[in-house]
This record gives C-alpha cells, structure tokens and sequence, in this order.
C-alpha cells in the first residue's frame, strides 16, 4: 500500500514536469508571451540584453509590444534595410522630437529602421521631460536619447491654468522651446554635420525616405534659394498625386519630416520665437522675414504618414485629413526628377507648363464651340424638318 502511494506520488511528479517541460518547448517554438533572457534565448547577444530590459518592464497589451518581445521568431530591433549606394547622410544626424507617447516613439522607430539607409548611431530622440516607457522604446533600439528640461512651463503647472488661450499660449511656448533645445543639442553633438533631418514621434516613414533625402541634399547647397527638403506635401491626395518621382518647389515649409542646413539654423536661432509670438515655431518659420524669398522641396506623394492625433490635430482633423494623404508605403527606391528644381530652370519649366496648358485650353474651346455649333445646328434642322413636313 506504501509503496502504491509512493509510486502515485512519483507518478505525478514526473506527469506535471513533463508537463511543464513540454509548455515550455512549446512557449518556445510557437510563440508564447515573453518570460526572461534564460527561457527565450539560448545564446547572449546585446540585442537580447536590450529586448528583455524591454519586455519585463512595459504593458505587453500593445500588439506591435508582443510581437517584439514574443519568444518565436520576434520582431528584429535592429536595422533590417540595405544601406544606401552612394549615401551622402553619413553625417547627417536624424533628431525625433518627442514627448510622452511611448507606443507612437515605437512605430515611428520601427519604421525608421525598415527602411533603406537607417543608421542607429546618427538618431537620437528628443523627450520633453524624463519619461520611463519612451525612454525603453528608445533604449530598445539602440539610439540615442536626451532630455529636454523644460520646468517652468510644465504640463501640470498648464493644467491649472484657468484660461483657456493662456492655456494655449503656454503649450505653444514648451513646444517652441523643446524643438530650439533639440536643434541645439543635435547640431552640437554632431559638431561636423552641415545638415539634419527632423522628425517627430507621430510620424511613419517610407521604405525610401532616406533615398528621397539622399537624392535631394545637393540641392540645398546648389540653389542658395531652397532653404529645406521636406517629405510631406500637404496637397497630396490618393486620388491626385501618384508620381513618387516628381517634385516641386513651394513656397512654404511644410515640415513633418524635413531636412535644414546648420547654417540656416545658425541663422534662426537667435531670434527663435518666444512668449512674444503669437505664431508657433513652424508658422513662424513660414513667415516672410525668414522665409526670404527662399522655397523648399517637397514630393508628389509623401514620404511620411501622420499616423495620429496630438496636440494641435485631434481625431477629426486626423480622419478627415491625414488618412487620405497618399503615402509611399512599400516601394524602396525611385529615381526622382531633381533636374529642373533650381530656381531658374523650376520658373521656366512652370512657364512652359503654363503655355502648353493655355494653348490646350484654347483648343479644347475651340473644339467646344464647334461641338455647340454642330450640336445647334442639327437641333435647328430637326425642328425646321417637323415644321415643313
């Protein structure tokens, strides 16, 4: 009897730890839920270091979170994209400004290092406070991270304020300082780039926005007239723009994932915009007195998605406006059209255009009227017939 029970006893012992053990194996080769360094991974890299501080520390309830930090075959955290052939960005720095929007941080990172060119060692990212979730998205990809103290107009210290304008006026005053302290301590950490890249952690990039920066840098210094290349275009429209290959000069700065030259930041920096201004950063940079006459180039179809609402768009805007730009989204490389960009040779390609247009129009009416005479004429003859006969 002693030894029934013993053997029951050991019986069911070794059930439940083969049990446990073909859990595991199975955790393992299907894809269970991340547990630690020791169960997922058999052999130690730095990678693994960085997605196990990741995957213990954060709410796995974000989908794109699970994918990285599954046991099976997870996400890679690193550049997965070819570098560029010819790269003339190996000293151009790419700052995301940022705040606290860790799920957001983490797409826009995982886009970036999809696509052709990502350099992880020229990225940093740019918080407006010390935040613990964007600061583990930042470390799981390997980039760097700085933090913008900015205590005297904190978000809480906003919250309590009554008015609403004054509230406003306070939001665009952090904001306006935290791209300034960005741009500084890019352009100071890169102290041998003559040009960078801004983004903003709301932002996807396409396959081939480094190829689209990489094609377009020279003619920020070829044409004293350009003052920045931007990725977006906010006239491009899935049913209006389907040329990846066509640019053109405007003359405004449309932002959302742009590139200037240090010496046009030399040149705003000390009359960067204050409590004084009633304009934010970004329209004030559009205004006259610094625009100069100058243009910048943007894409026929973008080269970034605003893929959320914030503090300036909220989900109307978002829905109405934003998802029905059209976005490259899947093809790494196309050959752009950047020869007719510099000032003289854009203005008479557009007075080109417009005469092709006006002598086309002229025909088309021309065709029209013959096509109301014919058309009269044959309702006159009709009415005319029925009249005599």
């Amino acid at each position: 009897m002693c030894c029934s029970k013993v053997k029951a006893f050991y019986g069911t012992m070794i059930f439940t730890s083969v049990s446990v053990l073909c859990f595991l194996v199975w955790l393992r080769s299907e894809g269970g839920v991340f547990l630690s360094h020791n169960w997922c991974y058999l052999q130690t890299s730095e990678e693994n270091r960085r997605r196990e501080q990741f995957c213990i520390n954060v709410d796995l309830k974000f989908e794109a979170y699970e994918e990285v930090c599954r046991c099976h075959n997870p996400v890679s955290i690193s550049a997965i994209a070819q570098p560029l052939a010819d790269s003339q960005l190996e000293m151009t720095p790419l700052a995301i400004i940022g705040t606290n929007r860790a799920n957001s941080l983490f797409r826009t990172l995982r886009a970036l290092f999809s696509a052709d060119g990502a350099n992880s060692s020229l990225i940093t990212v740019f918080l407006d406070g010390v935040f613990n979730e964007p600061t583990l998205v930042a470390q799981l990809f390997n980039v760097k991270i700085q933090y913008n103290s900015i205590d005297l107009i904190t978000p809480d210290k906003i919250s309590k304020v009554a008015s609403r304008d004054k509230r406003a006026q306070l939001l665009k005053e952090r904001i306006d300082t935290h791209y300034k302290l960005s741009l500084s301590k890019l352009f100071a950490s890169f102290p041998d780039a003559d040009q960078a890249i801004i983004l903003e952690d709301d932002l996807q990039v396409s396959p081939d926005f480094f190829s689209y920066f990489n094609q377009t840098i020279e003619l920020l210094y070829e044409d004293a007239s350009i003052y920045c290349i931007s990725a977006w275009n906010d006239f491009s429209y899935q049913g209006s723009s389907q040329d990846p290959s066509l640019l053109y000069r405007v003359d405004t700065m449309p932002g959302l994932g742009w590139m200037l030259t240090r010496s046009l930041y030399e040149e705003l920096a000390p009359k960067w915009p204050d409590s004084s201004e009633p304009l934010t950063w970004d329209g004030w940079i559009r205004e006259p007195q610094q625009r100069k006459g100058r243009e910048c180039i943007i894409p026929d179809v973008c080269r970034t998605y605003h893929f959320t609402s914030g503090v300036h768009i909220n989900e109307y805007q978002q829905k109405r406006y934003f998802i029905t730009h059209s976005f490259n989204a899947h093809t790494r490389y196309y050959q752009l059209q950047t020869d007719n960009l510099t000032k003289d040779a854009y203005e008479e390609m557009m007075v080109d255009l417009i005469r092709y247009v006006a002598n086309f129009g002229f025909s088309l009416l021309l065709l029209l009227d013959f096509y109301c005479f014919t058309q009269c004429f044959f309702v006159l003859h009709i009415e005319v017939y029925w009249t005599f006969y």
